[in-house]
């Protein structure tokens, strides 16, 4: 009796399905009818144009006559039908999977499945089984389905040939199986943080504009900011929130400060990077969606009405701001990390966004502009 594994097992199902497509099989031919293999086999196995009729065909293609059969007739058939399922795939205009497969770097390779769309469940199964064993032959170390959200149906079939959810986002759902089994899965998980932003802006007569939450989750005022937005540079994300919160105009300056912490919203890490930016503009248009508050503050009211770990900080900012004698929106503090912006080592036409502490340093306080003591 034949033994049949799970490519032969999803190869009947498609030998059904593709003959019946291409008009080798009749819509009434009985699944569960009794097969005359010694005719309809062989005429399979030699190719389409010599399929003797659509009746004997289909008799001949059941599962219990399969099981009867020789292992040779019945990959003889599975070949045929291979020929067949390409033959009407080419002619409805579809693309195969090996067709929809990219190379990727580090032997990987990546399916647009959005290519192979036009295929059903028993096809696409077929084709991904067919797929892994030849990229196992040429050594992949891991295969990667991009499967839009449309055809979610394909991760499901994907995970029943050992494919597992590595990430969803933006429409599709990538999928990822590691082939490599003479080593540990080298595929790192997905990104697990996400990048929040506060805008540090201080006046010329040295007041913060500071915010508070409708809804607090701690108590005192804090800095307008968010959560950047995919794509936005700390800076720019900065910006964006202090006007959408509190329509203060703003350009940015410098990093003064990043706090990191994990076990945030959906169990995802968290990087909070505080922007200095400098105002140009005072008048100030509370969002009253998300605020109850929105006012500029002298510095010093501004500690004692803030969380702990605020304190320390601004008192720092604080510090520093004094050193700078009025010119604080003007000069580098001791503080600030400014942006320098440059050329990608890692991917042709894109930029990379580097915060470096240089650049001139206003005097230190215990000192006149002219070197002498404060009086």
């Amino acid at each position: 009796m034949t033994t049949m594994g799970p490519a032969t097992t999803t190869g009947m199902a498609l030998m059904r399905t593709t003959l019946r497509r291409v008009g080798y099989l009749s819509q009434r031919g009985g699944v569960a009818a009794r097969a005359h293999s010694k005719l309809a086999a062989p005429a399979v196995a030699t190719g389409a144009t010599r399929v003797a009729t659509s009746q004997q065909c289909a008799r001949a293609l059941t599962t219990r006559t399969l099981l009867r059969m020789r292992p040779r007739r019945v990959h003889a058939i599975l070949s045929s039908v291979r020929m067949l399922h390409s033959s009407w795939r080419s002619s409805n205009g579809g693309s195969t999977l090996s067709e929809a497969t990219e190379n990727k770097p580090f032997d990987n390779v990546d399916v647009d499945c959005s290519m192979v769309a036009h295929l059903n469940q028993e096809q696409f199964a077929y084709e991904l089984s067919e797929a892994v064993s030849h990229w196992r032959q040429n050594n992949v170390a891991a295969a990667w389905l991009t499967v839009p959200v449309t055809s979610a149906w394909m991760a499901t079939v994907a995970n029943e040939e050992g494919f597992v959810l590595h990430h969803a986002r933006k429409g599709i759902i990538k999928m990822l199986r590691w082939l490599d089994e003479s080593r540990p899965c080298q595929v790192p998980p997905y990104n697990t943080h996400q990048v929040a932003v506060a805008g540090l802006i201080i006046n010329e007569r040295k007041e913060v504009l500071a915010i508070k939450e409708k809804i607090q989750r701690v108590a005192g005022y804090k800095l307008p900011g968010g959560r950047a937005d995919p794509g936005e540079n700390f800076g720019e994300a900065a910006v964006r929130e202090v006007f959408e919160e509190t329509g203060i105009r703003s350009r940015f300056h410098s990093v003064v400060g990043i706090r990191h912490m994990h076990g945030f919203r959906h169990g995802a890490s968290d990087i909070y990077v505080i922007c200095r930016c400098i105002p140009e503009s005072e008048e100030i248009t509370m969002c009253e969606d998300e605020l109850s508050e929105a006012r500029w503050m002298p510095l010093e009211d501004y500690i004692d009405d803030t969380m702990p770990l605020n304190q320390i900080f601004m008192h720092n900012i604080k510090r520093s701001v004094d050193a700078a004698r009025g010119r604080h929106n003007e000069v580098l503090l001791d503080v600030d990390l400014p942006e320098i912006v440059m050329p990608s080592p890692y991917r042709a036409n894109q930029l990379m966004h580097f915060y470096h502490a240089g650049g001139p340093r206003p005097p230190p306080s215990s000192t006149d502009d002219d070197g002498r003591g404060d009086d």
